[in-house]
């Protein structure tokens, strides 16, 4: 097995001496260098062309602490570190700061090779938001590698680069748009009254690479199945054509074998004085039901940067009520069947949801004629209705 394919948190001086005993050559994957950069600005930008340029291609690991020769690794000698945490953390705040736009998913880890003495491997995943630009002290330059190591971009190759970026954007975005044609024909994976429906798409921004398929085998009673999304409906499971399904009387969560997520929840709207209506406080709950989506997708390791998108089907005609209790008088009908809310890209988890889909809020009460949600007070600051 390639190192790189290995968890990072598995492997050990052990498998760096076989990299040296097998005479595994720097390739598009693999870069030796002997040092960490230095505290110097030529040293960092070296640093940080190197992990664009992986970014900018197809991933792979950086290893600190191994001499070369000619690209094949000759011995391991180390670097002393005495503070390895803060080593470490500096290097991460290079990276997540003088790279434009930021790389997630990099990840540093420093192997013991005796008291103080370390081998430190920076691992870069391939990026879907590609192409990443070296951005310290204006430095604006592009990367990318090959067999033979990392090259600087001309300007036709950043082209394309944007324009394969791009692609995967509008590659995503047809997804949502043929997932939501099924939903308004009927083909649904599991059985649900034909009603207004609240749809949640969770999609990977590697979605477009068959390589990165999910194994949905480990899914099925995973103890980090989530619940918020079908409240206290019985829940079921089943493997499908598509992937996994969990689902309820009322809703469901479809897994694709790509890590796209589809949340669907039918009879979204509520009735009161003969009028529909879109209950307020239907955005905490889809925040809550994409955080308990997240800690089964984290679980089963589907990566970020996702674009989150949310839609409503069915509900031209319906008022967006300002509290729970349906005071509607300020709000307009919505005055078409569709609401296909403009997407939020989501770099990473752990991020505040409220004020990331807080623009997807924002253009549901628009829609039904108010300035911006009443779940956000004039500053946007979360506070919620009641």
């Amino acid at each position: 097995m390639a190192l790189y394919q290995k968890s990072l948190d598995l492997i050990s001086i052990k498998d760096i001496n076989e990299l040296v005993a097998n005479q595994v050559r720097e390739s598009k994957n693999i870069d030796y260098k002997r040092c960490l950069p230095e505290d110097n600005d030529r040293s960092k930008k070296e640093f940080l062309a190197d992990v664009s340029s992986f970014a900018n291609a197809s991933g792979g690991d950086l290893i600190y602490g191994v001499v070369e020769n000619r690209g094949v690794p000759s011995r391991i000698v180390g670097m002393k570190i005495k503070d390895v945490e803060t080593h470490l953390l500096k290097y991460e705040h290079m990276i997540r700061d003088g790279i434009d736009p930021r790389i997630y998913g990099v990840q540093i880890r420093a192997i013991e090779v005796k008291k103080d003495r370390y081998v430190v491997i920076v691992r870069v995943p391939r990026s879907w938001s590609s192409p990443h630009m070296v951005g310290y002290q204006s430095y604006g330059k592009f990367f990318s590698r090959n067999s033979y190591g990392k090259h600087p971009l001309d300007a036709s190759e950043i082209r394309v680069a944007f324009s394969l970026s791009q692609q995967n954007f509008d590659y995503i975005r047809d997804f949502r748009l043929q997932r939501l044609g099924a939903l308004v024909s009927g083909e649904v994976p599991a059985e649900m009254k034909e009603s207004s429906k609240l749809v949640i798409h969770i999609t990977p921004l590697s979605i477009n690479n068959p390589a990165l398929q999910v194994d949905i085998s480990q899914f099925q009673n995973s103890e980090f199945l989530p619940s918020q999304v079908f409240g206290d409906s019985v829940l079921h499971q089943r493997f499908n054509f598509d992937g996994f399904l969990m689902y309820s009387d009322s809703a469901y969560a479809q897994v694709f074998r790509s890590g796209a997520v589809e949340i669907v929840e039918s009879n979204f709207l509520s009735f009161k004085k003969g009028k529909a209506f879109i209950n307020p406080e239907y955005e905490r709950e889809v925040v809550e039901q994409i955080e308990d989506m997240f800690s089964f997708m984290r679980h089963h390791q589907i990566e970020p940067p996702f674009l989150i998108m949310l839609s409503m089907l069915d509900v031209k005609g319906a008022y967006m009520g300002k509290v729970s209790d349906f005071h509607w008088y300020d709000s307009q009908p919505i005055d078409r069947s569709g609401l296909i809310v403009p997407e939020v890209l989501l770099e990473d988890y752990g991020l505040n949801l409220k004020q990331m889909l807080k623009p997807a809020f924002y253009a549901v009460w628009n829609a039904a004629g108010w300035p911006r949600s009443m779940n956000y007070n004039e500053a946007g600051e979360w506070v919620s209705v009641t």
